[in-house]
């Protein structure tokens, strides 16, 4: 079985990613897709030459209206990225809803959630089905949402 090309790409990054997940307790692989979700390994997405449309730049495509230093180094985008998937693993309890939070938003998870209890996946926007199903076709995680 040949390496997929998002890991192939990934293997400056190794060392940094799989540390950091490994300290924060994130799946292995989680974060690493993650990043390739987030900039498809391009070095003027990494290098923050390019921003999103909401101003979010780096590896990990952090907002610096929440993460001031964002961009500033990729160990530390790294470290920010794994924290906050980190916490929204603690406060949604899976890791799918964790993925789903990072791309749409804490707040519009829980809004989701609270709407009827039952958080469904198919009830979010496309982008983020996209964005969850993509990464966990990649690196499965415990969960039933997808």
């Amino acid at each position: 079985m040949s390496t997929p090309i998002w890991m192939v790409r990934a293997a400056p990054y190794l060392t940094l990613i799989y540390g950091v997940e490994a300290a924060f307790g994130i799946p292995r692989n989680l974060l690493l897709r993650i990043a390739y979700q987030e900039c498809s390994w391009r070095p003027d997405v990494i290098n923050c030459t390019v921003k999103s449309e909401a101003g979010c730049v780096g590896m990990f495509q952090l907002n610096p209206k929440y993460f001031p230093n964002a961009g500033a180094s990729i160990a530390a985008d790294c470290s920010s990225a794994a924290g906050l998937l980190s916490s929204l693993y603690k406060r949604f309890g899976d890791w799918q809803l964790a993925l789903a939070a990072y791309n749409w938003g804490g707040g519009n998870v829980h809004h989701e959630m609270a709407s009827d209890g039952v958080p469904e996946l198919a009830d979010m926007p496309t982008e983020t089905q996209n964005y969850v199903r993509e990464i966990v076709a990649d690196v499965p995680v415990p969960g039933v949402l997808v």
